[in-house]
């Protein structure tokens, strides 16, 4: 993937809490400015409505899960609409003891 700008949009899970248009806008932000876009594992939209707003170019980020079948699934048809790279994230091992969210439930 050449870039022109040294710029990549990370990617963000959970959009469609923020907005209405969720990763779909984003992504189509990020293709009018020419700027590879990072869709998140955890996004509130499909590769495939991702990959209709921005074609060409996309990168997935990718959580890898202990389901491998699933994984190997996400890569797969990420690879199929067209996603150049894949972002592997290893920050998160484990989730951290989140007191609020515990107080909330």
């Amino acid at each position: 993937m050449d870039l022109a700008f040294p710029v990549i949009v990370a990617p963000m899970a959970m959009q469609g809490m923020a907005h209405v248009g969720r990763e779909v806008a984003a992504a189509h932000a990020a293709a009018n400015a020419g700027i590879p876009y990072t869709l998140s594992t955890m996004s509130t939209s499909s590769q495939d409505e991702v990959a209709a707003a921005y074609p060409g170019g996309l990168l997935f980020q990718l959580y890898v899960i202990r389901n491998r079948v699933v994984v190997r699934e996400w890569v797969q048809h990420a690879e199929a609409l067209g996603y150049k790279a894949l972002v592997v994230t290893v920050d998160a091992p484990r989730l951290g003891k989140r007191e609020d969210d515990e107080r909330n439930r």
